[in-house]
């Protein structure tokens, strides 16, 4: 049995440490592979500062995943009037836990949470794995999307 619940600012190395595993796991880095420290600092401020919601899967105590949510405001479109939008992100699980519904629980809870916050829309980036998850809730590939790097 999991439980989902909000992690707490105190919990910030869990936090942490569950990114970059995430982050390792995602882009196939060795599991002693080192973050560059801007990264890391940067990463501990957006957690601790932004406005965003990370979960918690919990099974006997022990974190199975987590994942988050970035809240932020868009122009008002005609498809999304309110301009209030979410992001999913680093819906992670770790490999013991997989195939249990732990992902699962927690992208329904994020989606309640961005629907109580108001929010007309959900994005995300998702991985191979990841899609047929997020195309159970509803989600739809979208190729309209751009971006400028530098």
């Amino acid at each position: 049995m999991f439980d989902v619940r909000i992690a707490k600012k105190e919990e910030i190395d869990d936090l942490m440490t569950l990114r970059f595993e995430m982050l390792r796991a995602t882009n196939d880095l060795e599991s002693d592979f080192e973050f560059d420290e801007d990264f890391v600092k940067s990463t501990r401020e957006y957690f601790l500062t932004g406005d965003t919601m990370t979960v918690f899967a919990l099974c006997d105590g022990e974190i199975a995943g987590c994942s988050s949510l970035s809240f932020f405001c868009e122009m008002p479109t005609f498809k999304h009037p309110l301009g209030k939008t979410a992001k999913l992100r680093n819906v992670y699980t770790r490999e013991k836990y997989r195939r249990q519904g732990v992902a699962q629980k927690m992208v329904r809870f994020l989606i309640d949470a961005a629907k109580f916050r108001g929010c007309d829309c959900i994005k995300l980036d998702a991985t191979e794995m990841g899609e047929s998850l997020y195309r159970a809730f509803g989600f739809e590939k979208n190729e309209s999307a751009m971006s400028l790097d530098w």
